[in-house]
This record gives structure tokens, sequence and C-alpha cells, in this order.
């Protein structure tokens, strides 16, 4: 259903939003009638069979361009293309969470710094990472996230502090990769 007839809304002292809905109920158009330019936390936990608003998202976030420091994502299928430019304007993020999304070569490339780069990473700041349930087709890729996140000392941008994922999608090999991977805090669980 389309809100668009209603006038758009602004909170001004907004800091902290988390919506979770049912598999009937399409939360984009309220994204699109609201500006929290103060929001600082976000949290949208959709029911497995829900789209993820991306575009709205997106939209969202260039608008209002809030102080964005927390971030959890609660969806399925593949990380849209439009995220990474949420995260461009997100760059203050330190706390992200994406739970049950594939994320793609492309996106995994996207977040890992590269050293010697000119232009700050993505997200440069990012102190915490949860993947929980999520999957990847490209697991070097995956590794070499956490590698440039963790121990390198070539990257740009801050180290990961901790990182967090459920899983059974790993075999006892990739999950000592994993391990080894430099960041100081790792909590992988295999269900």
């Amino acid at each position: 259903h389309s809100l668009g007839h209603l006038p758009r809304t602004t909170l001004p002292r907004l800091t902290e939003l988390r919506l979770h809905w049912g598999q009937s109920i399409d939360i984009g158009p309220l994204l699109d009638l609201v500006d929290m330019p103060r929001l600082s936390t976000l949290s949208l936990w959709g029911h497995h069979t829900t789209r993820t608003p991306w575009s709205e998202l997106l939209g969202f976030a260039t608008r209002c361009q809030p102080p964005m420091a927390l971030l959890s994502l609660v969806g399925t299928g593949p990380i849209d293309p439009s995220f990474v430019e949420c995260l461009r304007i997100w760059r203050d993020l330190e706390n992200l969470t994406l739970t049950e999304y594939e994320l793609d070569s492309a996106f995994l490339e996207a977040l890992t710094p590269k050293p010697n780069e000119d232009e700050d990473p993505l997200v440069p700041f990012l102190e915490y990472l949860d993947f929980e349930w999520c999957t990847f087709p490209d697991f070097e890729r995956f590794i070499g996230l956490l590698e440039a996140r963790g121990m390198r000392d070539d990257v740009p941008g801050n180290r990961l502090e901790y990182f967090r994922m459920c899983t059974n999608a790993l075999t006892e090999d990739e999950m000592r990769r994993v391990m080894a991977c430099g960041i100081e805090c790792i909590d992988v669980r295999r269900y």
C-alpha cells in the first residue's frame, strides 16, 4: 500500500528505533515518511519471508544522514547492492549485525579494507560485526574480510574488536581459519 498521500514527519530527538514486523507488512513506506536526523541506532527485524526495504533504506539514509552507530537487519535473501551506499553514508557505524542474509562476493569485497587505499574504507570505525545465520558463497572472500579487519597492519581503518557468527555452513577446517584471522574476540557457534 502506498502512504505517499501522508505528510513527512520529523522526529528530531529520536535516537533509537527498533521495528519488528510480520510477514504481511511492508515497512518501506514508513521509512519514506519519517525524518530522524539524530538516529544512531536502527534495528529492522522482518519475518523471514518479508522483503527488506533496501531502496527505502537508502532513501532514508540519503535524506536524513543520521549519525548511525548501530545497525541491525534481520531478513532473507541477498544483500542488495544499494546497502553498500547506505554504509558509505553511515561511515561512522561501529556495530553492524546482519541476520539470515546471503553475503555475496561484491558485498564482502566492498566491506574489506584494501592495503594502501587512498580513500577511507567502508565503515572505517567498525568495531563489532555479527553475521548470524548468514551464508556466503565465496569463503575465501569472507576470510579476506576478516583478516583485513583483524590482524593486517597494512590496511586503513579500525580493527574489529569483536566478531560473532552462528552458522551450520562451515566445516571444521573453515572454523579454524575464522578463529585464526586475528580479531581480538571471536565467537563462532556451530549448530
